[in-house]
């Protein structure tokens, strides 16, 4: 498959390039081109010839600097994307969450030998990934398309310009510190208009905001726990969106990607915690700004917690603390007293399935599209734990070549997808 922009930016249809055989000449506004010699380990060459009416100038040939690779054959998600190839209902909203992978944790020695060494390395690498990602995105059809671990090259150079062609629009948000990769959103233009876009560090809020001020007191009298927090440059993507066909409903989307540590719950709880605090404030002043509209809630991401922990505690029974948290293993950072709580009736859109993420020596459910149950009802959900609609791929599917990501897989997690209808228009 090959998708080529040639005319003023405007991408021409998806072409099928079957190896070995040179495609017909494609004619354009104001040329024409041929590929040819698309055989896997030659590279791809194109021809293109300008003419304009009856003149016509001398070819000219570009060659690609890397070879071509076979393709995967069929991929698990397109089996998905029978249940999607529609949009979602006038009233309803398509929500997808899902951790990419980013290339900066993949593209090491040490990803390739030890974090996931069933992929080739031909597959683990970015511009294979890519291809796969983009069109198993594409074919969900989503109107809020929230992403984790996105690398700020592949948003600027892949994701925002192949999404906007699919109606949709991206804003993305970096973590703290000196890393590349970030958190994103796209949003369908069509049904909802972007009012605002937040960046939280949830380090820095903890520390600067008032609204934290007792629990920053009380963290700081733990050093080994306050250093551990403050090396944390997790970020929170707070974004704030209005329906286009129903200007009434406000709708405040937040994005994160907590801390993966296996010793780490307190540290998510913490993030969740403050999120959620953020979040609740955001939606109070948009309440309160226009009284007369309904504002939503919808918090997604990798929360690198599976949901016997407190984060899942948290979001969905609305009370939990560190006197909940299991300090074996990390005494020397155990403050007590520390507690979160809330007023939202929220649930998982997607149930709880057996996993989300499946490597080498861990597999879990660490994704998650919390809603509120008051404003949303879920239409259809694309869940192994919801039996009776079309499931995640099937185990045999994700582990026909041993772990994640594979060369039909394009990331050690698995989109997460529900389509959720306003209660009130």
């Amino acid at each position: 498959m090959s998708v080529c922009h040639l005319e003023a930016g405007v991408p021409c249809q998806y072409v099928t390039l079957e190896a070995g055989v040179p495609c017909q000449y494609v004619t354009l506004k104001q040329g024409s081109m041929s590929v040819f010699t698309l055989e896997a380990g030659v590279p791809m060459s194109v021809v293109v010839r300008p003419r304009q009416g009856q003149r016509q100038g001398e070819d000219t040939e570009a060659r690609a600097t890397v070879l071509v690779s076979a393709g995967p054959g069929h991929c698990p998600f397109q089996r998905r994307h029978e249940a999607t190839k529609h949009q979602a209902g006038q009233n309803c909203l398509r929500v997808i969450s899902y951790n990419i992978l980013a290339d900066q944790y993949a593209d090491s020695e040490f990803a390739r030998s030890t974090l996931f060494p069933s992929c080739p390395t031909y597959a683990i690498d970015m511009d294979y990934r890519k291809q796969l990602l983009l069109k198993e995105i594409s074919g969900y059809n989503g109107d809020l398309v929230c992403l984790q671990e996105v690398d700020e090259k592949m948003f600027l150079r892949d994701l925002k310009h192949t999404l906007r062609t699919e109606g949709l629009e991206g804003v993305y948000t970096a973590k703290g510190g000196t890393v590349t990769e970030g958190v994103a959103l796209f949003y369908r233009l069509a049904k909802l208009r972007l009012l605002e876009s937040q960046r939280f560090i949830l380090s820095e809020e903890l520390q600067n905001n008032v609204m934290f001020a007792d629990m920053w007191t009380q963290i700081q009298g733990c050093q080994d726990l306050k250093e551990k927090v403050m090396n944390r440059f997790t970020a929170l993507q707070v974004s704030v969106l209005e329906s286009v066909q129903h200007p009434g409903q406000v709708l405040v989307v937040g994005i994160t990607h907590l801390y993966f540590h296996p010793d780490a719950d307190h540290i998510r709880l913490l993030q969740a915690g403050l999120s959620l605090q953020i979040l609740r404030q955001v939606m109070a002043l948009y309440q309160n700004k226009y009284p007369e509209k309904e504002v939503s809630l919808l918090f997604t991401g990798d929360f690198n917690s599976t949901p016997e922990f407190e984060v899942y505690r948290l979001m969905t029974s609305q009370m939990a603390g560190f006197d909940d948290v299991d300090w074996t293993d990390k005494e020397n950072e155990r403050v007590s007293g520390v507690s979160f709580s809330h007023d939202l009736e929220l649930a998982s859109a997607c149930g709880c399935p057996p996993y989300t993420n499946y490597v080498k020596g861990f597999h879990g459910c660490l994704d998650y599209v919390f809603y509120q149950t008051d404003k949303f009802s879920v239409k259809q959900v694309l869940s192994s734990a919801s039996p009776q609609v079309v499931a995640l791929p099937s185990h045999e599917e994700v582990t026909q070549h041993q772990y994640l990501p594979s060369i039909t897989i394009p990331s050690d997690h698995l989109a997460i997808i529900a389509d959720l209808e306003f209660k009130r228009q």
